[in-house]
Formats: C-alpha cells, sequence, structure tokens
C-alpha cells in the first residue's frame, strides 16, 4: 500500500507473496509516473528488509537500478514501527474514523 495524504491518493495491491522483486516492481513507476519533475521522491517505508535499493539490484539492469535508486530517497519508519500500523492510519482516515476504532 502506497498513501500520499496531503495529495489525497491511495494506492493497493494485493500479491501472493512478498519478494524483493515484487516490491521493486510495485516501486519501478513510482518516481517516473507519479512524480516526473521531482528529482527525488522521499519514500517512507516499513522496515522489512525488502524495502531497499537493493531489491532494485534484484529486479533490474545495473543501470535502471541505479536510475531508480537516484530518484527515490528511502527512510524506514522505527525498528519497532509497522506497515500494518501506517496502513490502518491510512484507511482509518479514508473512512474518516480514528485508527483502531
Amino acid at each position: 500500500m502506497t498513501a500520499e495524504p496531503s495529495a489525497g491518493q491511495w494506492y493497493a495491491t494485493i500479491a501472493g507473496r512478498r519478494t524483493r522483486l515484487d516490491w521493486a516492481e510495485f516501486m519501478k513507476d513510482s518516481p517516473d509516473v507519479k512524480y516526473p519533475d521531482a528529482r527525488k521522491a522521499a519514500l517512507v517505508t516499513d522496515s522489512l528488509n525488502i524495502h531497499a535499493a537493493a531489491s532494485f539490484y534484484e529486479a533490474f539492469s545495473p543501470e535502471e537500478a541505479f536510475r531508480l535508486a537516484q530518484r527515490l530517497e528511502i527512510h524506514c519508519n522505527p525498528k519497532h514501527g509497522s506497515w500494518l500500523n501506517t496502513a490502518e492510519i491510512e484507511l482509518s482516515a479514508l473512512a474518516g474514523r480514528p485508527a483502531g476504532a
């Protein structure tokens, strides 16, 4: 799931697994399609090991992986944070109710 609340944009996809290749494919178009004029786009992720620039190098040619890595500024949420918490907060905001309610 990706979310950009300030722009009113949310995107979710369902996959049968969570691999580096899946994440790299999911993120591939993000800088080019969503932010074509930005030099860099900040991305806040959970601390899952697949959410790293190294995933691009497993999925794409070295040139493409480097290009994508240069376009994204990846920040991990706190070590004990959870992507489920982040997703729940975003989905609660969409529903207009407090998280966990």
